[in-house]
């Protein structure tokens, strides 16, 4: 593939180190460490969620404020990850389920202040779409997305695939987003594929050198 190196810990016993017992953090589907603040790990909820983000620190307490960060004039449909480039922070609204959704796409707005808790007002909304898609839904599913990740000042999405309506498939697909219309859908760029990754690609994130990717 196009990255350096894919890590895979399948066969590694993970231990908890933290334990997030906010009760506003319902569904924790999407979780990234900020480059600015210090201990500090920006997440969210999945969907049906009111458009929010939190910050909490590396033993799962909040810093923010208990009911969030709201993202003004956004909507929750389904997000399912979180990314960043240092400056700014990547939401996406990928998540499909059915593979039938035309309304997909990323928010993306300067990182906040976690301690603060001011509402974020200026954030743009990136909509998004497949090139290889065709069918809403298609007969291969191939067009979920659980997975972003940022690397070099670019976007990149790694999408979680069925067989069918039902079963899930170990392949998955790489994609870039190369441009940042607002007004217009952003096709994406499919970059590579592969055929087994051993099971569903939820989650995502490059390691600080940029040389390493996590699945």
């Amino acid at each position: 593939m196009m990255l350096l190196a894919l890590l895979f810990i399948s066969q590694t016993t993970l231990k908890p180190v933290a334990k997030v017992s906010a009760e506003a953090i319902e569904e924790m589907s999407g979780i990234v460490k900020s480059r600015r603040f210090a201990d500090t790990y920006w997440v969210h909820n999945d969907s049906g969620d009111v458009a929010r983000v939190f910050a909490i620190r590396k033993d799962g307490s909040l810093i923010s404020p208990a009911e969030g960060i709201r993202i003004q004039l956004a909507k929750n449909i389904d997000w399912e990850d979180i990314a960043t480039d240092g400056k700014n922070l990547y939401v996406s609204d990928l998540g499909n389920n059915g593979n039938s959704r035309k309304d997909l796409g990323i928010y993306v707005f300067a990182e906040p202040d976690p301690a603060k808790g001011e509402p974020v007002s200026k954030a743009s909304f990136l909509p998004v779409r497949y090139p290889d898609q065709k069918a809403f839904p298609p007969e291969q599913r191939y067009f979920d997305c659980e997975a972003i990740f940022c690397l070099r000042g670019k976007l990149y999405a790694i999408t979680k695939h069925r067989m069918n309506a039902f079963m899930p498939a170990t392949s998955a697909n790489l994609y870039r987003l190369d441009t940042r219309w607002t007004d217009e859908p952003n096709t994406l760029v499919k970059i590579d594929g592969e055929a087994d990754l051993g099971g569903w690609v939820t989650a995502a994130d490059v390691s600080p050198d940029g040389k390493t990717l996590a699945v």
